[in-house]
């Protein structure tokens, strides 16, 4: 069977949205969120996106729609691998998690070494459940990083991020695999100058998986190839409401506590341990395949894939010219 047999195409009603992609109301409590701003990619330039560069998270509609991985389908999948030069052999982690639901490397999940096409097989193969949190079904999350898998490259194009954005290295590093991607990329500029191979990951996931409230050091475009995903996103001023009264429990000073599905449930548990979560000024993200979302260093987001989902996370340092905020100075 294609690993891609069930993606194509694939759609989910309105009620089997996750309900942390909408607003609610719990035990007489309102969680609000509001909705990030979304731009088109041609009403983006690089003057333009300053305006949110380590500010706010914004949605780039249709930013990545024209890469070349977005037409993977069921009949053409196994002739691009091939043509990428990815054997049947080439191996990924792929993480199970403890309660078939939160996936966080560590804590969360067991990690197993698959193929890569046996990984994507479990995660697209399995039948479509009646909602995306329904747990008869093993939850599968697959990450695949460029430098392991550089037949990739080809599938993906930087030009868009690239005149957005000024990546932070203060070098141009073009990583050793890069060398075979373009003959032209090795005389003159590339946007692959400004990003490392190493750190471009390739997610795959099952519908249904949440990844817990975190943040990152760096910025983060999370490129969503096929399927949807839902993000909850909050300020950096709000870390003393989210995270560090408990930090010390946690093996990642970058990860919240809380499980923000159960809070949201009503769990008096996780209410009375983290009693502000009500008062974050909450953003909600909701992207669809071809969308890519930018969330700037220190923002903390949780993430579920609402249905079986494709993405593409390409992060860049922070450099020279960002204002950073406090909790990304105090964890670096």
């Amino acid at each position: 069977m294609s690993i891609f047999a069930d993606i194509e195409d694939y759609e989910i009603e309105s009620d089997k949205v996750s309900p942390l992609s909408k607003c609610a109301v719990f035990v007489g409590k309102e969680f609000k969120t509001i909705e990030v701003q979304s731009l088109s990619a041609s009403e983006l330039d690089r003057a333009s996106f300053s305006v949110y560069r380590c500010r706010f998270p914004v949605i780039i509609k249709k930013g990545c729609d024209n890469w070349s991985i977005t037409k993977i389908t069921k009949a053409n999948i196994d002739e691009l691998m091939r043509e990428a030069g990815m054997a049947a052999t080439n191996e990924t982690a792929v993480l199970i998690s403890h309660d078939n639901r939160q996936f966080l490397k560590h804590e969360l999940t067991s990690t197993k070494t698959m193929t890569l096409t046996d990984a994507f097989d479990s995660i697209f193969s399995i039948e479509d459940s009646e909602s995306a949190t329904a747990d008869d079904a093993q939850k599968r999350y697959c990450r695949a990083y460029l430098d392991k898998v550089p037949g990739w490259i080809h599938t993906i194009n930087l030009d868009k991020l690239d005149s957005l954005f000024e990546a932070g290295n203060d070098e141009k590093v073009v990583e050793e695999t890069m060398k075979n991607v373009s003959r032209a990329a090795e005389k003159n500029h590339s946007p692959w100058s400004n990003y490392k191979p190493k750190n471009i990951g390739v997610w795959a996931s099952s519908a249904g998986c949440e990844t817990p409230l975190h943040f990152d050091l760096c910025h983060g475009f999370l490129c969503q190839v096929k399927g949807r995903k839902s993000f909850l996103l909050a300020p950096p001023e709000d870390t003393n409401s989210l995270a560090w009264k408990h930090a010390s429990q946690n093996k990642n000073s970058l990860t919240s506590g809380v499980d923000l599905s159960l809070w949201m449930q009503g769990n008096q548990t996780q209410r009375n341990m983290y009693p502000h979560i009500d008062e974050c000024a909450w953003r909600r993200a909701d992207l669809d395949a071809g969308d890519i979302l930018y969330t700037p260093p220190g923002w903390w987001h949780h993430v579920t894939s609402v249905t079986k989902s494709l993405s593409v996370l390409v992060p860049t340092d922070p450099g020279t010219i960002d204002e950073l905020p406090w909790n990304v100075h105090a964890c670096a």
